[in-house]
C-alpha cells in the first residue's frame, strides 16, 4: 500500500495554520526527495538518503548562520 499523501490538510485550525506555513518546505522536500516507501522507488533508497543528508546539512547552515547574524 501507498503511504498517505502529505498534502492533505488536516481538520484541526491550528494543525491547518502550520500546515500552510510550512507548505512550501513540505513541496520543496517532496519534488526533491523520492519516496523509497512506494513500490517505484523501493530501489533507491541511497538517493533518498543522499538527498536526506543533503537537506539536513542546508538547514544546518542556514540555522547557523542565522543564529551568528543573530
Amino acid at each position: 500500500t501507498d503511504p498517505p499523501s502529505v498534502f492533505n490538510m488536516p481538520e484541526a485550525d491550528l494543525k491547518r495554520i502550520f500546515w500552510v506555513l510550512s507548505l512550501p518546505i513540505i513541496t520543496l522536500l517532496f519534488l526533491t526527495t523520492p519516496d523509497c516507501r512506494t513500490k517505484f522507488w523501493k530501489n533507491y533508497f541511497v538517493i533518498t538518503f543522499s538527498m536526506s543528508a543533503i537537506w539536513i546539512s542546508a538547514f544546518t547552515y542556514i540555522l547557523v548562520w542565522m543564529v551568528t547574524i543573530t
